[in-house]
């Protein structure tokens, strides 16, 4: 087994970590806004190092049991995501489901895996910037492809009025706009997949949305210490 951060020469590498993108899973980009940083699958596979052609399944191997995949994002505060999936599905994918980024700057992701059998697996590392002033279209090869694609396409109308960067705090996201915006993206798909990235996308809003409330209210009492002093005083 090849411990994290302790990996053999490159040329050692008989076999790597492939990132996959399917009906299911998409590929992290190079950066996306905060208000989209959240993924409902993360695909991986093994492949024969230089097999790879692509980001698919094709050729993927399939370990026996006790094979597990292991993935760390780590930002500048630390580890924010260590989990473990101790199985893959019949095409030879891990999968990594339900990631929410919470904070903006740069998340590292590494991949590797744990074997007795795969002691020469490259593993699989990426940086991902995570923006709050930036707008899908910023980028939009990377986040509007890929099987959720269009739900961000769908969503995006709602929450931003014109092209500048500052997200509308007036909106009311319903369960009718949400069945709305399901409709209109054409969405290929699960419904639990599509309604669950719904909801973590509204849910992602209203944590935001407190975060900048509370960040403002720490600036006012900062700004004006005195105000709050003369309150108490008047109890």
């Amino acid at each position: 087994m090849v411990a994290q951060g302790v990996a053999p020469p490159e040329m050692a590498f008989e076999h790597e970590i492939v990132h996959v993108e399917d009906k299911w899973a998409e590929l992290l980009p190079a950066r996306i806004p905060l208000r989209y940083a959240f993924f409902r699958y993360l695909g991986f596979c093994i492949k024969v190092r230089g097999s790879a052609t692509g980001h698919t399944a094709h050729k993927a191997l399939k370990p026996a049991s006790r094979a597990a995949l292991r993935i760390r994002i780590t930002t500048s505060q630390g580890v924010v995501l260590d989990e473990k999936v101790g199985s893959h599905f019949k095409d030879g994918v891990y999968y990594v489901q339900d990631i929410s980024l919470q904070d903006e700057g740069l998340h590292t992701i590494n991949v590797w895996m744990e074997s007795r059998f795969f002691s020469s697996v490259k593993p699989f590392s990426h940086e991902l910037h995570v923006h709050q002033f930036m707008r899908l279209h910023d980028d939009p090869v990377g986040l509007f492809g890929g099987p959720y694609g269009g739900l961000r396409r769908t969503v995006d109308p709602y929450l931003f009025g014109g092209h500048d960067y500052e997200a509308r705090d007036d909106v009311q996201w319903t369960d009718a706009i949400l069945d709305e915006c399901l409709a209109k993206s054409k969405s290929k798909l699960r419904t639990a997949d599509a309604k669950w990235w719904l909801r973590q996308f509204v849910d992602q809003g209203e944590l935001q949305a407190k975060k900048q409330q509370q960040l403002r209210k720490a600036t006012d009492q900062v700004a004006h210490p005195r105000q709050g002093k003369m309150f108490l005083m008047s109890l």
